[in-house]
């Protein structure tokens, strides 16, 4: 016996045994018959997305189109945006070069990110650090990170957020040039660094990817 229904599904989100974030797609039944509500408790749809009552022999042999879906493609699709909705950590060095100080009003094409399509310039109308400056927010500052790997790239202008670990400090800065590290300015350095100074020379921070309204006006 086949009955008319209609079927949804919701996602439910768990941690397995070792640490790892799942989701498991929960179906649940409107407009259910009234003979067949003592079944509810033993229905499920199995791996050939057939909806089966576990009780005598009542399947639905077929999915309707309304529970016919790729489970697979919802579950990467809403692993994808919890990743997005948390960004990604990476422990890197922290250097410091007076040149990205607003103080030294650098020139922008003193850097990779300051002409063409993606250059700062083109999309700012700015030509120089103090300049710059205008256009973000308040005490954001400019540095070099390995996010940007050449001359105008897609890159440049993009918000990140450097947190040292010893004393969690944290500073927000927009990528301007391009180093196998984390570059600052002396300022920043010194905000960072457990002594105030820079002594240190270096230091150890995590780095994560901010939405660009953090850093931009």
């Amino acid at each position: 016996m086949i009955y008319s229904f209609i079927f949804r599904t919701t996602p439910f989100w768990y941690l397995d045994d070792d640490g790892a974030l799942v989701a498991q797609m929960v179906g649940f039944v409107e407009k259910l018959p009234e003979d067949w509500q003592p079944a509810w408790d033993r229905m499920r749809l199995n791996s050939k997305h057939q909806l089966e009552v576990m009780e005598e022999s009542y399947i639905l042999k077929e999915a309707q189109s309304s529970i016919k879906m790729q489970f697979s493609t919802i579950t990467a699709a809403i692993l994808s945006s919890a990743v997005l909705a948390s960004p990604v950590v990476k422990a890197d060095t922290l250097k410091y070069n007076r040149d990205y100080d607003y103080a030294q009003n650098s020139e922008l094409t003193s850097f990779s990110c300051s002409d063409g399509a993606n250059g700062l310039i083109t999309r700012y109308g700015v030509n120089n650090l103090q300049r710059l400056q205008t256009k973000l927010q308040p005490n954001t500052y400019v540095g070099a990170s390995p996010a940007v790997a050449k001359w105008n790239d897609p890159n440049c202008g993009k918000c990140f957020r450097a947190t040292n670990p010893s004393n969690n400090k944290s500073l927000n800065f927009v990528v301007i040039e391009q180093n196998s590290g984390v570059v600052t300015g002396e300022e920043g350095f010194r905000l960072l660094s457990p002594s105030g100074t820079t002594s240190e020379g270096t230091l150890t921070v995590n780095v994560a990817e901010l939405p660009s309204q953090s850093c931009w006006k």
